[in-house]
């Protein structure tokens, strides 16, 4: 069994091709609400939250070719995805508390995996943190943009990007401590983002626009 701590250069191919394939549902559930979108806007949507955070994440780090490229697996997932919302997307909306928990997971494993990458490249503490928040939410960021939608990341609504701040943050945080075995400060990371996606959608909390009274209720 692979440790967390060594996720970043081992993840498990299954654990990727999983985590690729819920994003890609996500993304594919996404466009079949869309009545502009066609079966090609279907899998571009379900590339960008497949692995396109994955791909941010290798640029920004000097990995040629990207990662998401390098397997067959990993288009092949995006692709059934696609077929299979397509043909049998309002039978699946049963799941979508299962897609929830596994985009909670999504989120906390692979910030966290960027960011262990990010310091094994001896990057600043600012700067793993910023590659790990970036990698956790950029593939929606990016499908946001391509439906000419102000992303949500930088709306009032759940907190999604700030959940990514907080694990990834515990992680950066963690890591720098010598006492605090890489593998605790990756297990502690994931469980914070887990549990605070989750949390924070089942009480409904949202974010409120900047230009609002902070101290009012």
């Amino acid at each position: 069994m692979i440790a967390l701590a060594d996720l970043a250069s081992e993840t498990p191919l299954a654990l990727s091709v999983a985590a690729t394939g819920a994003g890609a549902l996500q993304g594919a559930f996404i466009a079949r609400s869309d009545d502009d979108l066609d079966h090609v806007g279907m899998a571009t949507l379900a590339i960008c939250l497949g692995f396109g955070g994955g791909i941010i994440r290798d640029v920004l780090l000097g990995t040629f070719p990207p990662t998401a490229l390098t397997n067959t697996w990993f288009i092949g997932v995006v692709l059934a995805a696609v077929v299979v919302v397509s043909l049998m997307g309002r039978h699946l909306r049963r799941i979508e508390s299962i897609l929830l928990v596994a985009d909670a997971a999504v989120l906390g494993l692979f910030g966290v995996i960027a960011a262990q990458q990010a310091v094994g490249a001896d990057l600043p503490f600012v700067a793993v943190w910023f590659v790990g928040v970036l990698a956790s939410v950029g593939g929606g960021v990016i499908a946001d943009v391509l439906r000419r939608e102000r992303p949500m990341i930088m709306r009032p609504g759940p907190p999604y990007a700030l959940v990514s701040v907080v694990g990834v943050g515990t992680y950066a945080m963690l890591v720098e401590l010598p006492e605090v075995d890489p593998a605790v400060a990756s297990i502690v990371a994931i469980s914070v983002t887990f549990v605070g996606r989750l949390v924070t959608f089942r009480l409904g909390v949202h974010t409120r626009a900047a230009r609002s009274d902070p101290w009012r209720r």
